[in-house]
């Protein structure tokens, strides 16, 4: 039956070919269907069991069905088991409940040879299978031993692992279970043990709340993505109460992004973040945690702008951690208060490149940081604008708190570490301490030793080499220091080699120039404030999302020594042009011979304008300009009547000297032969031509029927340094640039003089199209947030209102913006916070594209 349809619908093309003739074939499409669970037996707000109405609703759905849950309470006494590509819908987050009520496991899970379950499971279980949706709903565990995790997800053992689950808008509390690891809010994994089972792969878990997960157990958690469960992203979530902590990635589960999450409330051993053996590569960045964010076992890990801070008095072991790892990067965060340790390097495995940059740890308990070797021993680590301060003193108790208050402590096994332009200072003991063997060859420069209670530097001995240079030792206990001795070997120096700008999806190149002028440069280390680490000496990166980002190269030489260089990349979001040769006015210019040929649109895919030639001439041309292009594609038409002389490319940066280029060329079918013309990864390309070289004697062959070609959204990033980049300002601002650690380590921000609440600062482009602009608040003070207005001349303004997030953190960081302007040529922030101290609010940084 189905050869015949396919001849019937061969002929009848070839008869609309032959005579003109239209035909239209309609072929029925399957339509998604939403199956409610009501229509199949559930009812809401009672006391029976809804499991077997819910679960033949599910089995009743075809892949691309929703199967809804409106809001009520439905009962469920074991888990609902979850089918390949159908999604599972609350009507709201708070109103759609799942309730489970049973008395015992589930039958069909994995036990040993003892009985004992082997397997976990889920209120909501996924097993071996793929595209599942599960959105908009609560889920209550009713604090009942058997209701296991909240949703549990892993392979099957047939080896086939579940893959792009999309778990959002999901509420998950009152999970009681007694599990071996558990209960988890959310658990992703696979299985070692006795058959290896596959994980989860390439899935997203955002934009849930976790809340009251057995505070009693020691694995009682929020999130945990294990063995083997790579790829996924763990996104804006939001974890309470739990026994253990809120997210944790361990064994083999590489590639993990854990990005602007909330973690309170985590007991035991409090541990917010864990990734841990094997979870190489993984992105941990703007989560606001209460304590202790681990990488352990773990390499080329980047650990960026979190908060780590529990102001309650609760103290926990270690702020951040990293231990048994190599290249790791660490930048940007603030560690303050609730860590008996802010900065912990320790373990038994080799520790060495780690680059730990612009972070604050402050009000620790013990000590602002813990640099200790033990067996693998710690060396080439290189600390940058890194400060460690106000650790006090009455907070441990006995016997530590004969040690507590101290600022950096080496302990045994340490090498080759560098502490550049960084701060020990104001801790209530002893600035730094050199304890144990081994601790050797540091490097002290351009830092800061200041207002420690006891001594700067503890006694220090048996060193052969110890660098001190451009520091400032004063207000201590003691200022004496350790007597400097030569290393014999000169620092090397660090130079980026790599463009000042790019665009989202471009491949950009980054090379290591550094040089050692009495060695090799040994080992690199990159980073480029997005992505994970790498060590290549030349390598490339690409950026997914637009905005200003710093990078750093820090080396070492065959020596030990360190250098680190830093530099900036604005990364422009990415303008596509589509030109449809309708005329010429998305061109730059073109010959006189060419024309558009309006007629036939059915040989050539309904285009209704092609551009072709007047004659026969060969040497036709037309130019597209944009400042750099990044890419450009042509679709051509050429009759297959005629042999086929392919358009030429040619590129250039002054639309004067141009370098002949080879696209990629797909296609070649149909009457009129469609091609595919492509140029990808375009750099330094301003101008792009195509010539005709078809030499036949039809002027009507070939046609030209659309360009399109992609090029960076012009950006501009204002850090609010000075005035240099705004429009205009009023009199009573000015910029502070004291206190970085409580504003991301921003330097410098426009604030009040007074505390008047009409201060402006306008920002002026032609065509702006999108404005972004970071603020901090004292959490001391009520709010009132900036006002913001949009103008075409800079005189008749409109108030609009901005998409707001944030609000964390003792300073309350917001993020305002405006989305797809038109007509807008000004932007004008005004102040409007009426409380009494004029340092707050204050204006971090603006990003605009035009």
């Amino acid at each position: 039956m189905m050869n015949a349809i396919k001849k019937m619908i061969y002929i009848l093309v070839c008869l609309s070919l032959m005579f003109g003739i239209q035909y239209q074939i309609n072929i029925p499409v399957a339509q998604a269907a939403t199956l409610n669970i009501t229509s199949y037996g559930a009812t809401a707000n009672d006391s029976s069991d809804d499991r077997t109405a819910i679960q033949n609703a599910i089995t009743a759905a075809v892949s691309g069905d929703t199967v809804y849950f409106p809001n009520g309470t439905f009962n469920i006494t074991s888990p609902i088991v979850a089918k390949a590509g159908v999604k599972l819908l609350g009507q709201s987050q708070s109103g759609a409940i799942v309730k489970f009520t049973g008395t015992s496991e589930p039958s069909y899970i994995r036990r040993d040879s003892s009985s004992n379950a082997i397997q976990s499971y889920g209120m909501i279980h996924i097993i071996g299978i793929s595209n599942v949706e599960i959105s908009y709903l609560t889920l209550n565990g009713n604090n009942n031993n058997y209701a296991g995790n909240g949703i549990s997800a892993e392979g099957s053992l047939a080896g086939t692992p579940s893959t792009n689950l999309n778990i959002h808008h999901v509420t998950i509390q009152n999970l009681s279970s007694n599990l071996v690891f558990g209960p988890m809010g959310i658990s992703f994994t696979g299985y070692n043990q006795p058959t290896v089972i596959p994980g989860v792969t390439d899935s997203m878990i955002a934009d849930n709340t976790v809340s009251s997960i057995n505070t009693s157990s020691a694995w009682g958690a929020g999130i945990r993505v294990s063995w083997g469960s790579s790829r996924n992203s763990i996104l804006r979530n939001t974890v309470s109460n739990t026994g253990r902590g809120g997210i944790f990635c361990n064994n083999g589960s590489e590639d993990t992004v854990i990005r602007s999450n909330t973690v309170t409330g985590s007991g035991g051993e409090g541990l917010g973040i864990e990734v841990w053996n094997g979870c190489n590569r993984a992105i941990i960045e703007d989560n606001v945690i209460d304590h202790w964010l681990s990488v352990a076992q773990s390499d080329y890990v980047a650990v960026r702008r979190n908060v780590v801070s529990d102001k309650s008095g609760i103290y926990k072991f270690l702020g951040i951690e990293f231990a048994d790892a190599t290249h790791g990067v660490f930048t940007d965060n603030l560690v303050d208060g609730g860590a008996e340790i802010g900065f912990s390097i320790s373990g038994d495995e080799v520790k060495n490149y780690a680059y730990i940059g612009h972070n604050t740890f402050n009000h620790s308990s013990l000590f602002g940081a813990q640099i200790q070797g033990d067996l693998g021993g710690a060396s080439k680590l290189y600390f940058y604008k890194t400060d460690f301060i106000n650790t006090q003193i009455g907070i441990e108790p006995p016997p530590y708190n004969t040690i507590d208050g101290n600022g950096l402590r080496f302990n045994g096994n340490v090498t080759d570490v560098t502490f550049d332009n960084s701060s020990v200072s104001n801790n209530q003991r002893e600035g730094v301490l050199l304890y144990g063997s081994n601790v050797d060859r540091l490097t002290f420069k351009n830092s800061q030793f200041t207002g420690n209670t006891s001594v700067a530097f503890g006694s220090y001995s048996g060193y052969s080499a110890f660098g001190f240079t451009g520091n400032t030792v004063s207000g201590n206990g003691s200022n004496t220091t350790p007597s400097a001795v030569s290393f014999g070997n000169i620092e090397p120096t660090a130079v980026i080699s790599s463009a000042s700008s790019g665009s989202v999806g471009q491949s950009i190149s980054f090379s290591s120039s550094s040089t050692d002028s009495d060695g090799t440069i040994s080992h690199v280390l990159w980073d480029f404030g997005d992505g994970a680490p790498t060590s290549s000496s030349s390598t490339s990166h690409t950026y997914s999302q637009p905005g200003s980002y710093r990078v750093t190269l820090t080396v070492w030489d065959n020596g030990g020594r360190g250098a680190i260089k830093e530099s900036t990349i604005v990364i422009s979001s990415l303008t596509t042009v589509v030109d449809d040769l309708n005329d010429w006015t998305k061109t730059y210019s073109h010959t006189s011979n060419l024309t558009f040929d309006t007629i036939n649109t059915t040989y050539f895919g309904g285009d209704a304008s092609r551009a072709a030639r007047n004659g026969t001439s060969t040497n036709e041309e037309v130019v597209w300009n944009r400042t750099g292009m990044t890419s450009f594609e042509a679709v051509g038409f050429f009759c297959g009547c005629e042999a086929v002389s392919h358009y030429s490319f040619y590129t250039s940066a002054n639309g004067s000297s141009w370098t002949s280029v080879t696209p990629t060329t797909t296609g070649g079918t149909g009457d009129w032969l469609k091609y595919t013309y492509t140029l990808s990864n375009l750099s330094g390309v301003n101008y792009v031509k195509i010539r005709w070289n078809h030499t036949s004697g039809s002027s009507w062959t070939p046609q030209l029927s659309k360009v399109t070609y992609t090029y960076p959204t012009p950006t501009v990033v204002d850090d609010l340094n000075d005035w240099t980049k705004t429009y205009s300002h009023t009199s009573n601002l000015t910029f502070d640039t004291i206190n970085s650690i409580y504003f991301s380590g921003d330097t410098s921000r426009a604030a009040r003089n007074g505390t008047s609440t009409n201060e402006e600062v306008v920002w002026n482009r032609t065509g702006m199209t999108s404005f972004e602009a970071v603020g901090f608040y004292c959490g001391c003070e009520a709010i009132s947030h900036y006002s913001f207005y949009t103008s075409a001349n800079g005189s008749s303004w409109t108030a609009v209102t901005p998409t707001t997030t944030g609000g964390t953190g003792d300073w309350l960081k917001y993020k305002y913006t405006l989305s797809s302007l038109t007509g807008v040529n000004y932007v004008k922030i005004r102040w409007n916070h009426t409380g009494g101290s004029s340092w707050t609010p204050q204006l971090s940084k603006v990003t605009y594209t035009y």
